[in-house]
This record gives C-alpha cells, sequence and structure tokens, in this order.
C-alpha cells in the first residue's frame, strides 16, 4: 500500500534574511510542484511554530490537489502550450520564430544579426513577441508603427526616425520571410501582413559632411596631433587614392611585424577623438561640429564617406565608385554623385600629394596587424576592390587597440 502523500515543505532564505516555504506537493502522475507557502501561513501563530504553519499548509494543498487535480491540470495546459508553441503552423510565437530565423541569419554569415537581436529585443518582441507569428495581423502591425512613430517623438530618449526606419525595415524582412524564405521550415505563414502597412514617419535627411582638402591636408599635417592618428586619417580617407607608399613606409619602420597603427584603447570614441584633432589642428568650420535638425557633426565614418565624395568630384566613373565602395545599390553612389556636383566650384584639388610629415621615422610602439604584411593587404592576388575592402577591415581592427594618447590638456 503506497505511503499518503502529505506534501512537503522546503525553507528558504531571502536577501533581507527572512524565511520563507515551498511546498512540494506530489501529483497523482507521481511528478512534484512547488508552490509558494504563503506569507500567512509562514509566522508562528497559535502555539505553532512557523514550519509547523507552513507544514500544515502543505498537508492542506496536498489534500486538495488529491481531491481536484488543479496543479496537475495546470501542468497538462502548460506542456500543451508548450506544445503548440512549437509547432510552426499552431502557435509558434513572434518570439520563437524569430530566434529560428536569426540563427538562420546568422549561419549565412549575415553582419547585421548582432544589430537586428538589439532592434528585436529593444522594439519589437515587447509589442508583438508573444504573439503567434501566424495570427499577427496588419492592426498589429500598424500598432506598431504608431508605437513608433510615438518613440520618435518621445520627448526623453527618442530614438531617430531613421531608427524607425530601420526596425520596421527589420519587421518587414522578418514578415516576408515568414511567407517566402528560402529556408522552407520558416514559412509559416501564406500571407505578409507587413505589405500594405505604411511604414514610420520619415524626418528630414541631415546634411552630409566632408572634409574639404584643404582641412585634410590641415589635420594630417599638424605637428601637434600625434602622428598614429593622422596616418590613421589618411589611410581612412586615401582607401580609393595612392597608399602603397605611406604603407609600405609603416611596414619598413615597423621591421616588418606588428601592428602598423597603434591607437590608445580607452579612445574607441573614433568620432570624437577626430572632432579633438581638428580643433588642434586648427580646422574651424562650424559645420564639422554642429549637430542639430538638419545637420550632423563629422564622424569618423566621414573621413571614408571623404574619399568617396573625391572620387566623385574627380570624376571617376560611377560604378566603379559603387564598386570601389560596396554599396548595394547604385542610389546611394548617386547621392554621392549629387553632393559632388554641390562642391566641385572652389571645393580645391582632392586627393592632394600627402604631406612627407606622415611618413616620419616613427610610429611608436608597434603591436601585431594579425600577422599580416602590407603586401598580403595591399597588393597581390586579387581585384583592387576586394584588396581595398581587406584593407579596411584591418584598419577597422587595427584602430581599436594600443597605445598612442592626444596630448594632455588637448580639447
Amino acid at each position: 500500500m503506497p505511503r499518503p502523500r502529505t506534501g512537503y515543505v522546503e525553507p528558504f532564505k531571502r536577501a533581507d534574511g527572512r524565511t520563507y516555504y515551498r511546498a512540494r506537493i506530489r501529483l497523482a502522475d507521481g511528478s512534484r510542484e512547488r508552490v509558494d507557502v504563503p506569507g500567512k501561513y509562514s509566522t508562528p501563530a497559535g502555539g505553532k511554530t512557523a514550519d509547523e504553519r507552513a507544514e500544515l499548509y502543505a498537508l492542506a494543498a496536498q489534500e486538495r490537489e488529491d481531491e481536484t487535480g488543479d496543479l496537475l491540470a495546470k501542468k497538462k495546459a502548460r506542456e500543451a502550450e508548450k506544445a503548440k508553441q512549437s509547432d510552426p503552423r499552431n502557435g509558434e510565437t513572434v518570439k520563437l520564430w524569430s530566434d529560428r530565423w536569426i540563427a538562420a541569419r546568422r549561419v549565412r554569415g549575415l553582419r547585421s544579426v548582432a544589430t537586428d537581436e538589439a532592434r528585436l529585443s529593444t522594439h519589437i518582441l515587447p509589442r508583438i513577441g508573444v504573439m503567434p507569428i501566424a495570427k499577427v495581423t496588419r492592426a498589429n502591425l500598424e500598432q506598431l508603427v504608431e508605437h513608433l512613430d510615438g518613440k520618435v517623438r518621445a520627448p526623453i530618449k527618442p530614438i531617430s526616425w531613421r531608427t524607425a526606419s530601420h526596425i520596421w525595415g527589420l519587421v518587414s524582412k522578418m514578415f516576408a520571410d515568414a511567407c517566402g524564405a528560402k529556408q522552407r521550415d520558416l514559412r509559416v505563414r501564406d500571407d505578409n501582413p507587413a505589405i500594405s502597412v505604411h511604414g514610420p514617419d520619415r524626418g528630414v535627411h541631415k546634411a552630409k559632411v566632408y572634409l574639404w582638402p584643404s582641412e585634410f591636408l590641415s589635420l594630417v599635417s599638424c605637428a601637434d596631433v600625434p602622428l598614429v592618428w593622422r596616418r590613421a586619417f589618411a589611410i581612412t580617407t586615401y582607401l580609393y587614392a595612392a597608399l602603397i607608399p605611406l604603407l609600405e613606409a609603416m611596414r619598413e619602420q615597423a621591421n616588418e611585424k606588428g601592428r602598423l597603427l597603434a591607437i590608445d584603447e580607452t579612445d574607441r570614441k573614433l568620432s570624437r577623438q577626430l572632432q579633438r584633432c581638428l580643433q588642434i589642428a586648427k580646422v574651424k568650420r562650424s559645420e564639422l561640429f554642429t549637430t542639430d535638425a538638419t545637420r550632423k557633426a563629422v564622424t569618423f565614418h566621414d573621413l571614408r564617406a571623404t574619399g568617396i565624395t573625391w572620387c566623385a568630384v574627380r570624376g571617376d566613373d560611377p560604378l566603379k565608385i559603387k564598386q570601389r565602395a560596396g554599396h548595394a545599390g547604385f542610389g546611394t553612389t548617386e547621392g554621392y554623385i549629387r553632393e559632388a556636383e554641390n562642391l566641385q566650384d572652389g571645393f580645391g584639388e582632392v586627393f592632394p600629394a600627402l604631406p612627407e610629415s606622415l611618413f616620419g621615422p616613427t610610429i611608436g610602439p608597434s603591436g601585431p596587424l594579425h600577422g599580416k604584411k602590407v603586401n598580403d593587404i595591399s597588393g597581390g592576388a586579387g581585384n583592387r576592390t576586394q584588396v581595398r575592402k581587406r584593407f579596411a577591415t584591418y584598419v577597422a581592427d587595427s584602430l581599436l587597440c594600443s597605445r598612442s594618447r592626444l596630448p594632455a590638456g588637448s580639447p
């Protein structure tokens, strides 16, 4: 004859030192379920200790479960819901489906996966994550768009309209794949509810900012700006020009080993460092340092944009510019070309000869550039676009480490 089920009490300690209890109730299927003992049954009273009162509660809870089977019914409901969520056509939530979708994108090697995950967890899943992916409607997505518009207009910590647009682009891609992904197990819908939904409102495009050739020369010629930084600025801007002589000089000075660019790891805010160095070099144009509704201050990425714009000013073939820059669509390249048309008159000679001071005798402590020699990066097999892309990757890697600081007291 089986022993009568009486329940079992486990004491636990809270962070503040107080004791609370959990009752372990045996279910009819032989499993056990933990139930919190209410606080009023966890304190001494009526001549009984807290332990004794908690045990009495567990006994009563066990008797109630034996009679009604409520806990077992709830357990089976949870298991059924979990099984339902694992069925792609019968209730898999947006959250569970997006986990599979992100995993598939990661396998494909897409570089945007980390950004996609952040946008999902911050802006999308809190709104529709618990909904079955197969049952999301156009109305649900319209509510999401309204929420994004509200976040753009929020007085405290708003997001930019561009961020809202990127988030909506991710949502649109999700539901497009939910009904037509190449990976068939991701197809869980027969329609795309995002097709006819208008995305978030678009705002004002901020004007692009570039360095003029004279400003660039002032920056890379200024003796008060550390040589390692001047070289970093020159390399990033001249990715589409003659870099081989400078790289060969840097390689020789590094004894053909170690990192060619040594940047202090505390200086990862490269845009801020660029602005500081421009001020040290007496480059004072206000547009480079102003951020408002229609303008943004210069960023480190704008050095690359400066080089692309200079290619357009120089009159390079638009298709070659697109290929070199790695633009997915020609529309992006057209933006640089239109900007170049506005800059040509009085802009100055683009890609001026690099100053001799950049070829100086020392670059400070060297560090590894992943063991790659300059010839491996800037010459040899492969087309020029591949070479430039590889070198751009190494430059970005190099800029995040090592040991050179601006002079004390610099802006």
